[in-house]
């Protein structure tokens, strides 16, 4: 990347469900450059990198998924910006696909079959990152308190001591993701 390459956020998912005991994989297929990739897009203005990948696999195949955990981060050129994708496996909970303009098809397919469909190297190397772990059957989240007011000015249980104003943006920003 040269000092003056433009970076291009973005963030997607590895979208799966389980059949008979092994996971099928969602791959898009984009009209646009006739390519099968994963489900991915632009992260908006100032949003979370996890916000944006589940909008964005609820905007490309109409999926309401349930985050499990980050794989990894790949970067790649497209034209003179460097593009940074961020992806999640998400397990696919509910929702219906609808051809758009941006994805006219998709396909569950067995890991071993999505690797050799997949037209990228980069979702192939985030794919395998995916398979090589096991499939995980629930989340725990660790969320340490948001900030609150100084220690020395509360006279109160600490425990009901309030936030501050960047505590309750912290703790409002855990909404959605949460």
């Amino acid at each position: 990347m040269t000092p003056s390459q433009k970076t291009i956020a973005a963030a997607g998912g590895v979208v799966w469900r389980m059949r008979d005991g092994a996971p099928d994989v969602l791959l898009i297929h984009r009209p646009r450059y006739d390519d099968w990739t994963l489900p991915k897009g632009k992260l908006l203005t100032d949003e979370p990198e996890l916000i944006g990948a589940v909008r964005e696999v609820g905007e490309e195949v109409g999926a309401e998924v349930i985050v499990k955990e980050r794989i990894g981060t790949v970067k790649y050129d497209v034209g003179d910006a460097r593009k940074r994708v961020t992806y999640w496996s998400m397990q696919y909970r509910e929702g219906d696909f609808v051809p758009n303009d941006e994805v006219d098809r998709i396909e569950w397919l067995r890991v071993g079959r999505a690797y050799t469909t997949l037209s990228y190297k980069f979702d192939r190397k985030i794919l395998e990152d995916f398979a090589s772990a096991p499939v995980p059957d629930s989340v725990l989240v660790l969320v340490r308190h948001a900030k609150a007011g100084k220690r020395t000015e509360w006279r109160g249980d600490d425990d009901l001591r309030p936030l501050d104003p960047n505590g309750e943006r912290q703790a409002q920003a855990l909404t959605p993701l949460l």
